[in-house]
C-alpha cells in the first residue's frame, strides 16, 4: 500500500503505511529479514524526498545492517541501498562520499549483474552527476553519461525515456566543456589590439 502512496507522490501516506507494515512485520517475524530491511529501505527513500537527511540515513543504515547480515557484501540488494545511500549523500552536496559510494556499487554491479542491467545504467549517472555537479569535471561526466548511455541502447528501444534522459546529459555536459574551454583559452590577439 505505502508504494501506491509513493508513486502517486503521497509521500505522507506512504510513510504512515510503511511504519504500519514495519510495526506489523517486526511483530509477525522478528527484526531482521529481507521484509524488514525492504521497509527501511522505503522509509528510508520517502525520508530523502522530504529532504530529512538526517531520518533517511538511519533508515537505510538499518537497512544495509540487515541486508548485510543476509547477504554477502556483493549481492545487488546491497548495491540499492548503498545507491539510496549515496543519493542522499549527494542530495546534502557531500560529492566525495558519494561518489565514494557510488563507484562501490559500480564495482558491485559490475561483477555480479548483466552489462545491460538498468540498475547499472543509473549507476554511472550518479557517477557522472557527482563529476559534473560536485567537482565540475564535466569530461568525467561525459564519460560516464555516454557508459550509461551504452547500458540503456542494449536494453531499451531508442525512444525510452532512459535513453532521451542521458542524451539530455551528454549535450548538457557537452556544453559546459565548450564553455569551460572557451574560458580558458587565451585571450584573442585582436581582441587586445582593439
Amino acid at each position: 500500500m505505502g508504494v501506491l502512496y509513493y508513486d502517486k507522490e503521497n509521500y505522507s501516506g506512504a510513510l504512515e503505511n510503511y511504519e504500519q507494515a514495519l510495526s506489523y512485520r517486526m511483530k509477525a517475524d522478528g527484526d531482521e529479514n529481507y521484509e524488514i530491511a525492504n521497509i527501511y529501505n522505503n522509509i528510508g527513500n520517502v525520508h530523502r524526498i522530504q529532504e530529512k537527511y538526517d531520518l533517511a540515513l538511519q533508515n537505510l543504515q538499518r537497512c544495509l545492517e540487515i541486508r548485510s547480515k543476509i547477504y554477502p557484501e556483493n549481492h545487488p540488494a546491497i548495491a540499492e541501498v548503498l545507491t539510496n545511500i549515496g543519493l542522499v549523500h549527494y542530495d546534502q552536496g557531500q560529492y566525495d562520499l558519494a561518489l565514494s559510494i557510488h563507484k562501490k556499487v559500480l564495482f558491485i554491479e559490475s561483477a555480479g549483474l548483466p552489462s545491460n542491467d538498468e540498475a547499472l545504467g543509473k549507476t554511472y549517472i550518479a557517477i557522472g552527476d557527482n563529476y559534473s555537479v560536485g567537482f565540475q569535471n564535466y569530461q568525467l561526466a561525459l564519460d560516464n553519461y555516454q557508459k550509461a548511455l551504452k547500458v540503456f541502447s542494449q536494453r531499451f528501444r531508442l525512444e525510452h525515456s532512459s535513453i532521451t534522459y542521458v542524451e539530455t546529459k551528454i549535450q548538457e555536459t557537452k556544453k559546459q566543456i565548450s564553455s569551460q574551454l572557451l574560458n580558458s583559452a587565451p585571450p584573442d590577439e585582436t581582441m587586445i589590439a582593439t
